[in-house]
């Protein structure tokens, strides 16, 4: 295993429970805690616990929208996106800095202790926070702008006709659902950089988190090949072709794990 069993035992203990009671930011702060130290979940929680009790009294947006970017600073990192610490959450609370997803996360859970209904939307190529109630978004990626429906779309479509725009793109992401998205903009940003022992620590929560998907069985053996353990490459691409035997990169992944098992009796 390439997640230490601490933090991975937290993160399952969390996931496995009732999805209406996940903590995001627990969930982001255990999955962070993996790279830098335990004390940071219980030491965040309390910074967004005592920070939201300052929030406005009520969800009145453009309030929100200058105490979140304004007072406490948080923008997007527009000078090194690729930075894997824009997705650990002690790191972009520490540093007022993220990407949409985790700067997301945390108003969303400042949010959820102020009872507001917000709600997480994954929009094609980002992410934002909307009131549910007044059906607005907040960019917390360009200083919490807030935003009606028809500029959230424009944000994010570009030059796409908005006759082209499919409904399921405005519907809320559930815990799991974004907990997933920070997971796998993380694994991204370790692969670019070829550090895949962490790739693949990720890797085993997406796991966890979506047992149902045979692509991240594939995807484990794969960064463990990459990381240098044949043993848990053979074990996990074998799982994938057991699960997804007619996969249209079956063939592919079967070459793959012969030129390990091959390579595994020479050195026996």
């Amino acid at each position: 295993m390439f997640s230490s069993q601490t933090a991975f035992q937290r993160f399952a203990d969390i996931v496995r429970g009732p999805e209406e009671h996940i903590s995001l930011a627990e969930a982001a702060l255990v999955i962070a805690s993996e790279f830098r130290s335990e004390s940071i979940v219980k030491d965040y929680l309390r910074w967004i616990r005592e920070t939201a009790s300052d929030f406005p009294a009520g969800p009145d947006l453009s309030e929100v929208s200058g105490f979140f970017s304004d007072h406490l600073g948080f923008c997007g990192d527009r000078d090194d996106q690729g930075d894997p610490r824009n997705n650990l959450l002690d790191h972009v609370i520490e540093h007022r800095r993220g990407m949409p997803i985790s700067l997301s996360i945390v108003l969303l859970e400042m949010a959820s202790r102020k009872d507001w209904r917000f709600e997480g939307v994954a929009l094609p190529g980002h992410f934002m926070v909307r009131d549910a109630t007044t059906g607005y978004y907040i960019d917390t990626y360009n200083r919490a702008q807030v935003l009606d429906e028809a500029q959230a779309r424009r944000r994010t479509m570009g030059k796409i006709e908005q006759s082209e725009w499919k409904s399921r793109w405005s519907r809320a992401s559930s815990p799991k659902q974004i907990i997933f998205r920070l997971l796998s903009n993380l694994k991204l940003s370790f692969l670019t950089r070829e550090q895949f022992d962490r790739a693949a620590a990720v890797q085993e929560k997406l796991l966890l988190l979506t047992p149902g998907r045979a692509q991240e069985y594939r995807d484990l053996g794969v960064v463990s090949a990459s990381a240098g353990d044949s043993r848990m490459a053979r074990k996990f691409l074998g799982e994938y072709l057991e699960r997804r035997p007619n996969a249209a990169d079956a063939e592919r992944v079967r070459c793959q794990l012969q030129v390990l098992v091959d390579e595994a009796d020479r050195l026996n």
